[in-house]
């Protein structure tokens, strides 16, 4: 049985500038399953414990928005679902920010087990490449936003909303570049996560739009909301597709 892995949201760096636009250059592939799944998810060739896995019902054009299964990958970074009816479904592995994904028909007739190998290595590498340029973008860079809370909206030139768009948030100050989080907006381009009072480096992104570096610091005097707008990029640059918004999962 074939072992796949279609990898999304590799977003390129061109030499040491910064990410521009980004584009879906390639189809994903339709892998094929027997009833019985198991899911292996690797990074930097290691398995890898506690990623999240999630199955959705439905093909490349249709589908669910709520999984049909999600669990966490075993300490040998391994996902078993249970006995899958036939059908197509899609597979999304999710570390942090970062996912891959794979559509899947499961048939009739073929091998007993099909293990499913889902590498994260190529958008991890890659979402460190972006993180490693916005902060040396962001240096210099005096505090933008003081707020009590970590939410607000990312939003393109125009104001409308960007679903889906991800975001990296790093420690700023005397602890600058330690990752704290990673997320999705949701499908209204909304976002909110929890973090302790201090300074930080958020990096937004998406699909079709240049990256954009934000210094905030929450904090118990701040007011607002993150108001975060994408430029439509000039460049375009050779990149799969990114993860599913969080409001589909």
């Amino acid at each position: 049985m074939r072992i796949a892995t279609t990898v999304l949201c590799c977003i390129f760096l061109a030499g040491m500038t910064w990410p521009e636009t980004v584009t879906v250059s390639a189809e994903p592939k339709l892998e094929l399953s027997s009833r019985h799944l198991q899911i292996s998810v690797v990074l930097d060739g290691k398995p890898q414990k506690g990623v999240r896995v999630d199955l959705y019902k439905g093909g490349l054009n249709k589908g669910t928005e709520t999984p049909f299964f999600s669990g966490l990958a075993n300490d040998y970074g391994v996902a078993a679902p249970p006995e899958l009816a036939a059908g197509d479904y899609r597979v999304i592995a999710t570390l942090d920010d970062v996912s891959t994904l794979v559509w899947l028909r499961v048939v009739d007739g073929l091998e007993p087990m099909t293990t499913l190998s889902m590498d994260l290595t190529q958008p991890a590498q890659q979402a460190r490449h972006i993180q490693d340029a916005a902060m040396k973008r962001a240096e210099g860079l005096p505090i933008r936003d003081r707020v009590q809370a970590f939410q607000g909206m990312v939003v393109d030139q125009g104001g409308a909303s960007i679903p889906g768009a991800k975001i990296r948030v790093l420690k700023n100050g005397p602890e600058r570049g330690t990752f704290v989080l990673g997320l999705n907006a949701d499908l209204a381009g909304q976002f909110s996560a929890q973090l302790s009072d201090g300074f930080y480096l958020g990096i937004f992104y998406s699909d079709g739009f240049r990256a954009e570096a934000v210094p905030f610091e929450v904090t118990k005097e701040g007011s607002g909301d993150l108001r975060v707008k994408l430029r439509v990029g000039d460049q375009r640059l050779p990149v799969l597709t990114n993860a599913a918004p969080s409001g589909a999962q």
